[in-house]
């Protein structure tokens, strides 16, 4: 276990990773919603953006290398996402040649950022907020807040915006890279399928090659039960009280649709 953790540890290392995939979350303690955003980045990544990994920073961090608020660590258990063992880090114009994305938390922390940035940063400083499904909004710090849930709605605003930006550079990266299907016509549509059936002979003398240029495959349509469900770990929703903040659609129950042999499938 020891080996394991070690090496999942030097694996999401930021230092590991290209400066264009590092992201810097910045908050004003880095005790709360950057180590949040952390957090939930660094867990959700490798399924959505292979290679970034991130980190975080606090603009006025009490005393470097301490503690994080232990609330923020009841939370991100209570959601499933794994603790980032982090201590508190203090942000200085340094880390703009280490990361290549700064996303602040709130307009006050954007503000000094940029001021002890200046305009020649090579970094991208941008508020984590305006990545949220329902449009810019600004993560404040939960402390200073006298509801009960603030560090739940401070979460979810948090883990939203930080899905939808991970969902903009998988977007990114699928507008980058060419289509599959173009890549087998443009393999399949060449100047002289003799030659090229010739040399694939060379290679799989046993294959037997169709000179036509586009290949047909017919899937035959078999039983499917498909079954549809939102319960995933971690929670994709947050609870009914906390509604008004995340903005979050109800969970959808369980679904399980069979269809017969020899019907076509159709899923809406």
């Amino acid at each position: 276990l020891t080996r394991v953790g070690s090496r999942l540890k030097q694996k999401q290392d930021p230092r590991n990773a290209p400066v264009s995939k590092r992201v810097l979350f910045v908050c004003k303690e880095n005790a709360i919603q950057g180590v949040m955003a952390e957090g939930i980045f660094n867990h959700m990544g490798p399924n959505m953006a292979r290679g970034w990994v991130a980190d975080s920073a606090g603009t006025r961090v009490r005393f470097e290398g301490g503690p994080v608020d232990n609330r923020t660590n009841k939370i991100l258990k209570l959601y499933a996402v794994p603790e980032p063992g982090k201590t508190t880090k203090q942000f200085h114009p340094a880390l703009t040649s280490e990361f290549g994305t700064i996303l602040c938390s709130d307009q006050g922390v954007l503000e000094q950022v940029r001021q002890t940035l200046g305009e020649a940063t090579p970094a991208q400083v941008l508020l984590l907020g305006h990545s949220h499904k329902r449009g810019s909004v600004e993560i404040m710090d939960p402390t200073k807040s006298k509801d009960s849930k603030a560090f739940d709605k401070c979460y979810w605003l948090i883990y939203y915006s930080v899905q939808g930006f991970l969902k903009k550079i998988k977007e990114e990266a699928q507008e980058k890279e060419p289509n599959p299907i173009e890549k087998v016509e443009k393999k399949l549509h060449i100047e002289d399928t003799i030659n090229q059936s010739s040399k694939f002979k060379k290679i799989f003398p046993k294959l037997i090659i169709d000179p036509s240029p586009i290949f047909y495959l017919e899937v035959p349509v078999k039983t499917i039960n498909l079954i549809i469900t939102a319960t995933l770990s971690p929670p994709q929703a947050p609870a009914n009280d906390i509604l008004d903040v995340a903005n979050s659609p109800p969970r959808s129950m369980q679904k399980v649709e069979t269809c017969d042999v020899n019907q076509d499938v159709e899923i809406l």
